[in-house]
């Protein structure tokens, strides 16, 4: 998020403060400086393919605990500030399928969304969402096998 705060201020006159304001071009030119500093060894490409992963992650959260709803504090941001999946940079070589042995199973991720709404139920918000969490980003915790 801070590279994506970053490139706001440096792009936008009004330095990205003002969500209603904030437009796919915004994005566009976020994804553009990340190729960027990429290209210019200011950032490696897992760097760059991870902070586009993660904003997007946070932007389709805002959106899914309904913080756009009227009345919510991002209920201002547009529809269209938004990172597309033909945004997301290709993992850098090396790093492709490193993790892919600890996945859970097709079935099992299919089965978790789609009872997510009775999770929510049943337990709270805050273990759906969690939940959501660790089927983004994976659990990395080194001592699970």
């Amino acid at each position: 998020m801070n590279l994506l705060s970053e490139s706001l201020r440096l792009q936008r006159e009004d330095g990205g403060i003002h969500p209603p304001d904030l437009h796919r071009r915004d994005i566009v030119a976020f994804c553009n400086r990340l190729e960027f500093l990429t290209e210019t060894g200011t950032i490696t490409a897992h760097t760059r393919s991870k902070a586009v992963r993660n904003v997007a992650l946070v932007l389709t959260r805002i959106r899914t605990l309904g913080l756009t709803h009227p009345g919510q504090p991002m209920a201002s941001l547009r529809t269209d500030f938004r990172l597309r999946r033909d945004d997301t940079p290709d993992e850098p070589e090396g790093t492709e399928g490193t993790e892919a042995s600890k996945d859970l199973p097709d079935v099992v991720m299919r089965h978790l969304c789609d009872h997510l709404d009775e999770l929510q139920q049943f337990i709270s918000r805050a273990v759906r969402v969690g939940t959501e969490l660790l089927m983004e980003h994976g659990l990395h915790d080194p001592t699970i096998r």
